[in-house]
């Protein structure tokens, strides 16, 4: 069988940790080449994995021994990288968040649509296995239906201002970043849509065009609860650089969740009441190179197996624009005032609107 080909779009840490390593040891892949604009960083990674490099994704896109690629730009450049590379016919793994507004994400599902070509949005923990037994474990229904969520994650970074993420022309800060991640989880946890948002932010530190803490509160149709916190100016964890931990609620019980930092090989802790008592299940670990439970991998093994395949992956492109619908309308609220309803058909952005955040007096 022919492997196919993939190329990688964006050299940076999400592409280093999260997708070339998973490609390269993927025995239906042959890694062909990636593309970032800082050539000295394309340069290491393509000697790295003994490919081809360029500054210009165009050209890598151009090569007909591409079948597929990974979209690890920044944030704002995600709907331009995805659409160019479905007009070459390529399917697509793009990062998360899929994109920065309702209107790009429409953009990049019709742009799939139109060349026959899979998009997948890059919600690793849903490939975790330990995030994946909560699901199985909610599913059942043994500890009985999930009706509230909370979560917090946290970083300490007082000083920086200038990483892309800190800059209103990606469309969002920490809650876009962090909490798509979370908004993702809980809809495919909790089997059900959002209905409504609001939510309040801050920003924090001087320098910096968009939230760096902040919390959402979102309610579901069928009745559920679920509050996220972000935060890049929280306390560090005593071991991992993050602090990522939560719990859901439900008619019999609880689940409570900690996780170590997403480049990690180690697995969530996870605890169950079930009403009497609280029992921590085993979940394992499968191997050590390649580790086979770390969802990064499993997540590109999945992408690489619906591109051979083809089928649809377990995340779409319609849950990828889900993520970025709640985002916006989060951020709606905090300008507005209000509770935002949802669906919001097709937001645009506007950057000018991060303006309007409080500033919190440092």
């Amino acid at each position: 069988m022919r492997k196919i080909g993939v190329g990688v779009i964006g050299c940076g840490g999400a592409a280093r940790i999260g997708h070339l390593p998973w490609y390269a040891r993927n025995l239906s892949v042959k890694l062909v080449a990636v593309a970032d604009k800082n050539e000295k960083r394309a340069k290491k990674v393509a000697e790295k994995y003994g490919v081809d490099y360029y500054t210009d994704p165009e050209k890598l896109l151009q090569r007909d021994d591409v079948d597929a690629v990974s979209i690890c730009t920044p944030v704002a450049l995600h709907m331009e990288h995805t659409i160019r590379a479905f007009e070459y016919g390529k399917h697509v793994l793009v990062e998360k968040p899929m994109a920065r507004d309702v209107h790009e994400c429409n953009e990049m599902i019709k742009a799939s649509e139109k060349a026959s070509r899979i998009l997948m949005v890059g919600f690793m923990k849903r490939f975790n296995p330990a995030f994946q037994y909560i699901k199985e474990l909610l599913d059942a229904g043994e500890i009985g239906r999930p009706h509230y969520m909370d979560v917090h994650w946290s970083l300490h970074d007082l000083k920086g201002y200038e990483y892309f993420r800190y800059k209103a022309e990606t469309g969002g800060g920490v809650f876009q970043d962090h909490g798509s991640h979370y908004i993702d989880l809980v809809r495919w946890w909790f089997s059900d849509e959002p209905s409504e948002v609001s939510a309040e932010f801050n920003i924090m530190v001087p320098g910096r065009e968009v939230e760096d803490h902040g919390v959402a509160l979102i309610r579901f149709r069928k009745g559920s609860i679920a509050t996220i916190e972000a935060t890049r100016i929280g306390p560090l964890e005593p071991i991992y650089t993050y602090w990522e931990r939560g719990q859901v609620y439900t008619t019999r019980g609880a689940v409570i969740f900690k996780v170590p930092d997403w480049t990690s090989y180690e697995m969530p802790e996870v605890k169950v009441f079930d009403g009497r008592k609280w029992t921590c299940p085993l979940i394992h670990k499968r191997g050590i190179d390649p580790p086979e439970h770390y969802m990064f991998k499993r997540e590109i093994d999945h992408f690489v197996e619906c591109v051979v395949n083809d089928k649809q992956p377990i995340v779409t492109g319609k849950d990828g624009k889900a993520a970025i619908e709640v985002i916006n309308a989060a951020y709606l609220s905090q300008i507005k005032g209000t509770k935002i309803k949802l669906p919001l058909r097709d937001f645009k952005i506007n950057e000018k609107m991060f303006r309007n955040f409080p500033r919190f007096p440092f």
